[in-house]
């Protein structure tokens, strides 16, 4: 959360809503964000709202400086920075100064085996849901990716691109066809479901793949009805 310097700090920051700060000294500098923090990584965009100076400089508290009127950064360790704008009017100067949380981004891990093994599994196919009903239709993937060489696939945060990962349970698909055309692998009926996220951390999940014949009448769906791909 950002700390607000003074009083018309504090309802400039009321009108503004949730999400948003806005820093000021007096009514002659001031600043505003949009979010309330940032992942390690995201581009903070700091808009100016001072009354007209004749130039600025923003020190973003991480030993990087910079002039302009707006100006945007990217930090790459997490931590609550104190950024300072300081206008200047010819030979005076006013400056606004509030904190930027800026947490590590949000991870989910998943590695994938064979049932009953360690034998990690290259190239599958991992699809993230937000709730067990879009799970079984296969409707509103929020994500999806391929498994490494190592057999792991990872969804991270990206609020530019729209994509947050949330303190909430996801739900995941993952398969794979053999290379012979005989079947596939996934964990449709294995484990699906991840726990709640820790926000700001990396999650580590893991799928267990069970093979599934293309031929077998004895289970109530395959691949080709189940996930579309």
């Amino acid at each position: 959360m950002y700390f607000k310097k003074s009083i018309l700090a504090t309802s400039v920051l009321l009108m503004l809503g949730l999400g948003s700060g806005c820093f000021l000294d007096q009514d002659s500098a001031c600043f505003e964000t949009e979010f309330s923090s940032y992942e390690v990584g995201e581009t903070v965009v700091f808009k100016n709202c001072s009354d007209a100076a004749t130039d600025y400089l923003w020190d973003f508290g991480d030993g990087e400086q910079q002039y302009g009127t707006s100006a945007t950064h990217i930090y790459n360790t997490a931590g609550n920075y104190t950024v300072t704008l300081t206008a200047y009017f010819g030979d005076e100067s006013k400056f606004a100064r509030g904190v930027v949380e800026v947490i590590a981004p949000t991870e989910l891990q998943i590695s994938t085996y064979f049932e009953g093994t360690y034998n990690a599994v290259a190239g599958v196919d991992v699809i993230l849901y937000k709730s067990l009903s879009d799970w079984e239709k296969d409707v509103n993937r929020v994500a999806s990716t391929f498994t490494d060489a190592n057999g792991v696939a990872r969804f991270t945060s990206d609020r530019t691109n729209g994509f947050n990962l949330n303190a909430q349970q996801y739900y995941l698909y993952a398969s794979k066809n053999t290379e012979n055309g005989s079947g596939y692998y996934s964990n449709q009926e294995t484990n699906y479901q991840t726990s709640v996220l820790n926000v700001g951390q990396i999650n580590y999940f893991e799928i267990d793949l069970r093979f599934y014949p293309y031929k077998s009448q004895n289970i109530k769906t395959n691949q080709k009805d189940f996930h579309k791909p």
